[in-house]
């Protein structure tokens, strides 16, 4: 079973477009979303979190043209984490 989610937030960043060496467009971009809270009457920004967000084929197409740094979005997908490792094995 995957987990599913929709996330709302704002681009975080410039949108990158590339294509792989097999010859499917890739679209990424960094997610940003605050969520408030209110104590004692105020409202006050939470930690923002930060996900990136990949986007395939006519979608990246899309995307890429029609998105922009600061921009409010609706992501609906699957949610997947990579591991990677540094140089010095970190």
């Amino acid at each position: 079973m995957e987990a599913r989610v929709t996330l709302t937030g704002r681009v975080g960043g410039p949108i990158e477009v590339k294509d792989t060496t097999g010859g499917i467009r890739v679209a990424s971009f960094r997610l940003g979303s605050t969520p408030r809270s209110r104590r004692d009457g105020e409202w006050s920004d939470l930690p923002t979190t930060w996900l990136t967000v990949k986007c395939f084929g006519r979608l990246a197409w899309n995307v890429g043209g029609s998105l922009g740094k600061g921009e409010p979005v609706v992501v609906e997908g699957r949610l997947r984490t990579e591991q990677w490792q540094t140089k010095e094995g970190e």
